[in-house]
């Protein structure tokens, strides 16, 4: 009765005749047992299996009953479909425990999936999140239709205890998606949920660490010289993962038929955001699929492509095993994503391009790409020997010290604001609690408060007392905008506006948060966008005629070409130079450590030819002390850093409207010309999307002409030239 057994569980059951086997062991110790007391397999009950599992299970997990159960009930259905049996004496089949929803979880859950259209799995963690919400409000009397911005951010608190940042983010997209359903079916007239932000979090630490393409190797040739019943199958799944680039959700829901062996394809089904795409199969991942195909024989169409040790469909957790398993045993860790993400990587570093990878990946836009395509520090290295200070004469010398032809020729144009003393009444006390709010600390930094919002507010209210109108309760969309106006009147830029029209949301977003007001006198005020001006880049040239204007006998003058030095070769902005530190420099690895914008850190390579004079400049000095120092012996503040730099700009005759953000501009646009790629100058502006990048890429006539040039257009033969040609002329 093996063999047949065997037959039937492959061909009925997806099963692998390695796991058949495993049934056909188990049904055969379980005869052994009922033998001892005279009884037969086909008559056992379900006591006597009781009584099988107790004494074969003892000691052992608890897990082991519900493993050994699993070979013995298709054993048993086999013998019921073939009339040998009436019952099944192991029970229902095995099915996965969800956890009780509440009636509201419930309807939320049906909503999402039928009204929105969401997947299943993301309304049932929104669902879970409704539930978790109402019994923590349960605890304080308090109901989920009830609830207050204080209920949840109390919440919130507690939820997100040992939680990280991207399940902090998710955690608040759920609460959002409950609170836009409440105010949708008319069960809340607000929506508290809008108050809710997303956590910052940096996509880019989110992104595993990369395979090297040996332990890759390694990984694979350890599974290929597996020879138990599921070496083919973890090798086709792991060979798949990495190079077709699949998720683990992806792989587990293939079916038999999305595999076409003929035209090496396969259709991916189940993406993301119910997208289906067709991904090439490489010939290795055609002969890995193709072995394990064989093994299991003939099987339906529709039937899963990868099963477990029990016959089933696969699932992400069996994927995250078995590959965690086998990375333990060769003294590395594997996840699923990190195989994609490696997949991604090595094709970047071979010069696919980003485009075709965000194809293979199924990625909706190219910025989800870009996250998963990092570039490793070799390559930001290879970017700036590209610098062309690296290839002029004597390194940090540049050129011959030569005076410039335009000594006192224009400084830049800046609109001096009278110093107002702070706010005081009503209006003063508003903007204080504000400022201290945790809602305001939590959502931008110390500098964006004090320096931006602090500023612009007082302004404000200094503009509303003149009007009569000493606190937030009073002010109306038509004093805001003869704010702005004003502003206008007194020669502010577009993008100073724009800054002061922030200021004032965000003040009134949290006025209105707190009860204050009902209706946000900010939101209906949309400025036009102002024409963006062209940015302005120095030549080479011009760099070095900047760069000879410091006197490097004196040490004002050294400081200041170091300032020029640095801002040119690195690209970093005012604010990360006045930040940096002594100790942020690696003279020995060439390195600079950079405290960016949203206090982000990144590590930017500096070029060779700098080094030198960086090296005199930090000579002796104390690791802990300011890496640039004003007259006074101080940190060199951003705004003094703008002022030297349009002096020295002035001093070289670079015209008016040079600052030190130029500087930035020059360094990226200088590396594109040389041949760097657009990825590596946005990883080393500290960019965060391609998009902020691309306004240094600029393309030449020659290169349109090149491209151009190759539509597919018969030239000569007398084609374009008028009526000699025989067209008309239309």
């Amino acid at each position: 009765m093996g063999p047949a057994f065997e037959s039937y569980a492959a061909k009925r059951q997806g099963c692998t005749a390695w796991r058949a086997h495993l049934m056909t062991v188990e049904a055969a110790r379980l005869g052994s047992f009922l033998q001892r007391d005279g009884r037969r397999l086909d008559r056992a009950t379900a006591e006597d299996v009781a009584r099988y599992l107790d004494e074969r299970c003892a000691g052992r997990r608890e897990w082991a009953r519900a493993t050994v159960t699993g070979k013995l009930r298709p054993w048993f259905e086999y013998l019921r479909v073939h009339g040998l049996r009436a019952d099944n004496p192991c029970g229902a089949p095995y099915r996965p425990r969800r956890r009780p929803l509440g009636d509201l979880a419930m309807k939320v859950e049906a909503y999402l999936v039928e009204a929105l259209g969401l997947s299943a799995g993301t309304a049932r963690h929104v669902a879970l999140e409704a539930e978790r919400l109402g019994t923590f409000l349960r605890s304080r009397g308090r109901d989920v239709v009830q609830a207050t911005l204080t209920d949840i951010e109390q919440y919130e608190g507690e939820r997100f205890r040992a939680l990280k940042v991207g399940t902090r983010s998710a955690v608040v997209g759920n609460l959002r998606a409950l609170f836009r359903y409440l105010q949708t079916t008319g069960q809340r007239k607000d929506n508290p949920g809008e108050w809710l932000d997303h956590p910052r979090v940096d996509r880019l630490a989110q992104v595993p660490p990369v395979l090297e393409p040996l332990r890759v190797e390694r990984f694979l040739t350890k599974l290929a010289r597996r020879h138990d019943g599921f070496a083919r199958r973890d090798l086709a799944l792991a060979t798949l993962l990495y190079g077709a680039g699949l998720r683990s959700c992806e792989a587990v829901g293939l079916t038999v038929s999305d595999a076409d062996p003929v035209s090496a394809t396969l259709l991916v089904r189940h993406g993301k955001g119910h997208r289906q795409r067709i991904v090439p199969l490489l010939a290795e991942v055609s002969a890995a699929l193709a072995a394990y195909q064989a093994e299991r024989g003939t099987t339906p169409p529709d039937a899963p492509l990868f099963l477990n040790k029990r016959g089933r469909a696969m699932t992400t957790a069996d994927v995250r095993n078995i590959l965690h398993n086998w990375g333990e045993r060769l003294g590395f860790e594997v996840r699923a994503h990190q195989m994609r993400h490696s997949c991604a990587s090595h094709l970047l570093q071979r010069g696919v391009s980003i485009e075709a990878i965000r194809g293979l990946l199924g990625h909706a836009g190219l910025r989800t790409t870009m996250l998963y395509a990092r570039l490793r520090s070799a390559d930001l290295v290879i970017a700036m020997r590209r610098h062309p200070v690296n290839h002029w004469t004597g390194g940090s010398g540049m050129a011959e010290r030569q005076r410039p032809v335009h000594p006192a020729a224009g400084t830049r144009r800046r609109v001096m604001r009278p110093k107002l003393p702070p706010s005081s009444g009503r209006w003063g006390e508003q903007v204080a609690a504000f400022l201290a709010s945790p809602f305001t600390t939590a959502r931008y930094s110390e500098r964006t408060r004090q320096n931006g919002f602090a500023v612009q507010l007082r302004d404000l209210g200094h503009f509303l007392a003149e009007r009569g109108v000493e606190s937030a309760e009073a002010v109306r969309s038509r004093d805001l905008v003869a704010w702005l106006q004003h502003g206008r009147n007194r020669g502010l830029t577009q993008v100073t506006l724009g800054h002061q029209l922030a200021a004032a949301r965000a003040f009134f977003r949290y006025v209105r948060m707190v009860g204050w007001i009902h209706e946000d006198p900010a939101m209906p005020i949309r400025l036009a966008k102002g024409h963006s001006p062209e940015t302005r880049t120095l030549t080479e040239e011009e760099v070095l005629r900047l760069l000879s204007v410091p006197d490097r006998e004196t040490a004002w003058g050294s400081t200041n070409l170091v300032l020029l030095l640095l801002l040119y070769a690195t690209g970093i902005r005012a604010c990360e130079a006045s930040a940096a530190d002594v100790g942020d420099l690696d003279l020995r690895e060439g390195w600079l450590t950079v405290h960016g914008k949203g206090a982000r850190l990144r590590r930017v390579p500096v070029p060779k030819a700098v080094l030198p004079e960086l090296r005199r400049h930090v000579a002796g000095r104390d690791p802990n002390e300011p890496f640039l120092l004003d007259t006074r012996g101080r940190r060199m503040s951003p705004h003094q850093i703008s002022d030297n730099v349009a002096h020295r700009m002035a001093e070289a005759g670079l015209g008016p409207g040079a600052t030190a953000h130029v500087l930035r501009h020059t360094c990226a646009e200088h590396l594109l010309a040389h041949g760097a790629r657009l990825e590596a100058v946005s990883t080393l502006l500290g960019h965060r999307t391609l998009r902020e990048t691309s306004v240094y890429a600029h393309v030449g006539m020659e290169e349109l002409r090149s491209v151009v040039l190759r539509l597919p257009l018969k030239r000569g033969e007398g084609r374009g030239r008028g009526s000699d040609a025989g067209g008309d002329d239309r």
